[in-house]
């Protein structure tokens, strides 16, 4: 019977012993003084506060006006996308933008000249002769098609050297000699892209 007891406070005590070894390797969990805090820290992401949540900005991009013209790089477009459809024989500079920012102009001896805002792309297309492509049925230096003649305002609509929206097509102008209602420039300009700097016609 001696030897049973015996056994038994022996079984004991190794139990509690067992649980002391236990405690004391889970105190470090508890923050134990001394341990060093990237043991048990967790890393958050930099700048987001705790419960917060990451603010999502929303970008506006650039519209594509309808039945874009073929031959010409779309609103928005980058100088790299512009040199791959157009080539890069032109001439160019760098003129202020809205902002301190600034664009390039490039100028091509087809008679286009493109404006490239350094951040928004395309935003400014003027064509003149010898720009030979139909823009909307109308070709620099060549009259304006009876049928979108019609679509302008009878009286006092063209006034050379003054731009004119051109109806159905936003962002487009025309600049028409008067005289014989014939095209002298065409005119994309984008304000969403290109900033509403002076110099530039007001409309649609």
């Amino acid at each position: 019977m001696r030897r049973l007891v015996t056994s038994h406070k022996l079984a004991i005590r190794l139990v509690c012993v067992l649980a002391g070894l236990a405690a004391g390797r889970a105190a470090p969990l508890r923050g134990q003084p001394g341990l060093p805090a990237t043991e048990f820290a967790f890393a958050k992401p930099t700048g987001v506060k705790s419960g917060g949540y990451t603010q999502v900005i929303a970008v506006p991009k650039p519209t594509i006006p309808s039945e874009w013209p073929d031959g010409l790089p779309l609103p928005g477009a980058s100088l790299k996308t512009i040199e791959a459809l157009l080539g890069r024989s032109h001439s160019s500079a760098t003129l202020p933008a809205d902002g301190g920012t600034a664009m390039a102009e490039l100028t091509y001896p087809s008679g286009a000249r493109l404006r490239i805002h350094e951040r928004r792309g395309l935003g400014f297309i003027e064509l003149a002769a010898p720009w030979k492509t139909s823009i909307f049925g109308m070709v620099p230096e060549s009259q304006i098609p009876p049928s979108l003649l019609d679509l302008f305002p009878r009286t006092g609509r063209f006034i050379r050297g003054v731009f004119v929206a051109v109806p159905k097509h936003p962002h487009w102008f025309v600049d028409v000699d008067d005289r014989v209602d014939a095209v002298s420039r065409l005119l994309f300009v984008d304000r969403d892209i290109y900033g509403d700097l002076p110099g530039i016609p007001k409309g649609h």
